[in-house]
């Protein structure tokens, strides 16, 4: 299915009404919020000033009442947003199957357990894949004049270890003397004569 800057055009409206909507129910959460504090301080100068007592239950019978529509609201939201993060988990993990079926890429050494970040592409993703390091040298070397360098794939032991990426086994744990008592590898016996189960 080809793109085309139509259909750009009306995914950007969609993500902008859907901006648009957050963002007013935000607002109107904001509003209620603001009632809240107004009606909890509210009580508390009744209170203060030793109003009467039906006022006060009246004051406080509203706050309840807007702190019940700010509970429904917040969780009215959470559950759309929850709803949201869901389908968006569910369309993710639909594409990346798709992705696979049609080969645009594979985990690496899937058949054997697969390996975390490692990816094979096949023809459909290095096709996109060339076409996007195109499009990053169209504009990052020839229009902004930078340089491009390639570097290997794999680096040497000495580099990490002086990076500090790999550390010696005796750098991670702390120095402690052997006791003469114990029996390590170099303190073994040596003795030249084989065991009678080997003769």
């Amino acid at each position: 299915m080809e793109i085309t800057a139509s259909r750009f055009a009306a995914i950007d409206a969609s993500h902008e009404r859907a901006r648009r909507g957050r963002r007013a129910r935000m607002d109107a959460l904001e509003q209620k919020q603001e009632e809240v504090n107004a009606a909890g301080a509210q009580v508390r100068a009744l209170k203060a000033q030793n109003a009467d007592a039906d006022a006060i239950a009246a004051a406080i019978a509203e706050l309840k009442r807007l702190k019940v529509d700010l509970e429904k609201d917040l969780n009215a939201l959470k559950e759309a947003g929850n709803a949201e993060a869901k389908a968006k988990e569910e369309f993710r993990a639909k594409l990346g199957q798709l992705l696979e079926g049609r080969l645009f890429y594979i985990p690496s050494f899937k058949i054997y357990g697969g390996v975390a970040g490692l990816y094979d592409y096949g023809p459909p993703g290095c096709a996109v894949k060339s076409n996007v390091q195109q499009f990053w040298r169209q504009h990052f070397v020839l229009e902004d004049s930078m340089l491009e360098v390639e570097c290997p794939a794999v680096t040497p032991e000495p580099v990490l270890r002086a990076s500090g990426y790999v550390r010696d086994e005796r750098e991670r744990y702390p120095k402690r003397e052997l006791e003469p008592t114990s029996e390590t590898f170099d303190r073994l016996p040596v003795t030249n004569q084989l065991s009678s189960s080997y003769r």
